[in-house]
Parts: structure tokens; C-alpha cells; sequence
């Protein structure tokens, strides 16, 4: 059986050479699931993230997606 951390480095391995746009449209989509799965693919898309912009661009990012679901509550 696979431990949580070894799940999360597939998916980043599967999604390194995607465009920040895409690992950005993963992070919206997975939030908005629920489940093991999509919690998985959150963690390993803001891992990716975090290689492909600065850390200022990505807490940028992360926190218009907090703020938009704090209005939509």
C-alpha cells in the first residue's frame, strides 16, 4: 500500500511540464471536490506551483481563491 506522501509525488511527477495556468485550473477544480483523490491532487498541484512561481505569486493566487470562497459562503 502507498503512503499519502508517496500518492502526492506521483501526481507531481505527472504534472511537472504543465503550464501554470493548468497546475492553477487544478488547484480550482480540486478544491471544489471532495475526497481522498482531490485531496491529493491539491496537495501536488500547489507543491508544482510552488516550483513554477515565485512565492509571493503563488500565496497571491491562493489567497484570491481563499477570498472568493469566503464570499461565495
Amino acid at each position: 500500500m502507498k503512503t499519502h506522501e508517496e500518492k502526492i509525488n506521483e501526481i507531481v511527477a505527472a504534472l511537472e511540464g504543465f503550464p501554470v495556468n493548468t497546475i492553477k485550473g487544478l488547484i480550482r477544480s480540486a478544491r471544489a471536490d471532495k475526497g481522498t483523490r482531490a485531496a491529493y491532487e491539491l496537495a501536488a498541484a500547489r507543491r508544482v506551483l510552488d516550483t513554477l512561481v515565485t512565492e509571493d505569486e503563488a500565496e497571491a493566487f491562493l489567497g484570491k481563491l481563499e477570498a472568493g470562497s469566503r464570499r461565495a459562503a
